[in-house]
């Protein structure tokens, strides 16, 4: 029984996370940009502010969704964030100005974002999977959003053609509502039984420590310079990596790179990272080294320095884009794996919430940025080597970690009826 049920609950983060704004509105929003753009008569910017503000609603509701959890549980807190966001959709296929439908859509779509994404459905994988945790993660984080995003843009060009618009966004949003919506309502759960880890202390009980510190409060754990060395390495890693990638067409067009290459060398970037986060995290479980961990950072900066220095070699801008997809996807994966090894899991979703907001305002800033140091130099030559600059500094932080804290345990497993008897919800 206890394994059937962590089978549900990870079939319900994969469903949720595939459905979640990441997967279903970031993968369509460049469809969905020119034809609501041209449908209302407006500047690309207008409808672009739905993006951009949407995100920065998200990066203040993650803190918030952390919290949460530990208050009302995951079921709730989930189910929440998918209403909101397919609100938020609803919202924003109703509208006829940039009024109060398009505000009310921007903010329900950040919200609902940070009540259901990644906070949530990391702290509820962590609980269910110890020794293959960074694998889980990585499946779930990672693949399933960019799995989505594959077959979303085609089908929302589709819905737009035969229809229009406002009739795409309608169905995506039923879509979010009856795939997410009920899978966070019905299957979604920690694990009753759930395995704290053993903190690796000297000469201590690994048994007796684990019983007594669960792990740290988040405010505990934002006063340690392991918190903030993570989470400015991510950010860093993170927004160099995402600025690269919605740079990467036109900063390789201006260096004379054919169309037709840019376009092949943005599809690997995108796919390569499904195939190399697995690999990656499946070596991080097994592994248990923070000496590893800090080494998968060196991937970030080998693919952009190729790109940089790539000249016109094909094969070293299709390396590059191979490097830096998989950087991205592992960077992505491994912020709330190693939260829950530094931190424990008894506040991990609030500690990793509070990262992730910071992890989406730098990608906001850093492809804010690249495209200003563009209008400033009218070359891509000196932002991408302050991005080369921002890699290298996150490997160092990252090279300075201390041996994780919470090592893989595996306790005596409770018995079928003592999980039975535990609240299906938590």
């Amino acid at each position: 029984m206890a394994k059937s049920l962590r089978i549900q609950a990870t079939v319900a983060t994969f469903i949720c996370m595939t459905f979640s704004m990441s997967g279903i509105f970031v993968g369509s929003f460049s469809v969905f940009l020119p034809a609501v753009s041209q449908a209302m008569h407006w500047g690309l910017p207008v409808f672009t502010l739905v993006f951009t503000v949407s995100q920065y609603v998200t990066a203040a509701a993650c803190p918030l969704g952390g919290r949460i959890i530990r208050l009302v549980g995951v079921r709730i807190t989930a189910t929440t964030g998918v209403v909101l966001f397919a609100g938020g959709l609803l919202a924003l296929s109703q509208m006829d100005s940039a009024g109060p439908l398009y505000w009310l859509g921007i903010v329900c779509i950040g919200l609902g974002a940070g009540l259901s994404g990644p906070v949530v459905y990391a702290r509820v994988v962590s609980s269910w999977y110890d020794a293959n945790r960074a694998l889980m993660l990585a499946l779930v984080t990672a693949v399933a959003v960019q799995l989505s995003q594959t077959w979303v843009a085609p089908v929302a060009r589709w819905l737009i053609d035969i229809h229009d618009w406002r009739f795409a966004l309608r169905v995506l949003a039923l879509a979010v509502l009856v795939c997410a919506g009920g899978a966070a309502a019905f299957l979604l759960r920690l694990n009753p039984a759930e395995p704290l880890g053993a903190p690796a202390t000297d000469g201590a009980d690994p048994a007796t420590v684990a019983a007594a510190d669960a792990g740290a409060s988040g405010t505990k754990a934002m006063r340690t310079r392991t918190y903030w060395a993570l989470t400015l390495a991510d950010c860093l890693a993170a927004g160099a990596l995402v600025g690269t990638q919605t740079h990467l067409v036109p900063w390789l067009a201006g260096r004379g790179v054919s169309a037709d290459r840019t376009t092949i060398l943005a599809s690997v970037l995108a796919f390569s990272g499904m195939a190399g986060v697995v690999f990656c995290a499946f070596f991080a479980d097994r592994i248990q080294s923070q000496r590893f961990i800090a080494a998968l950072y060196l991937i970030p900066v080998a693919g952009t320095m190729l790109l940089f220095f790539s000249g016109t070699s094909f094969a070293l801008q299709f390396l590059g884009a191979v490097l830096s997809g998989v950087a991205l996807s592992t960077v992505t994966m491994l912020l709330p794996y190693l939260v829950t090894r530094y931190f424990g899991l008894k506040a991990s979703a609030e500690i990793f919430g509070f990262s992730l907001g910071l992890n989406v305002v730098s990608i906001g800033t850093a492809t804010l940025l690249i495209s200003d140091g563009f209008d400033a130099t009218g070359s891509f030559t000196v932002p991408m080597a302050l991005v080369i600059g921002a890699t290298v500094v996150a490997f160092l932080l990252m090279a300075t970690l201390k041996p994780f804290t919470y090592t893989v345990s595996r306790p005596p497993a409770r018995s079928e009826s003592a999980v039975l008897a535990s609240p299906a919800e938590r």
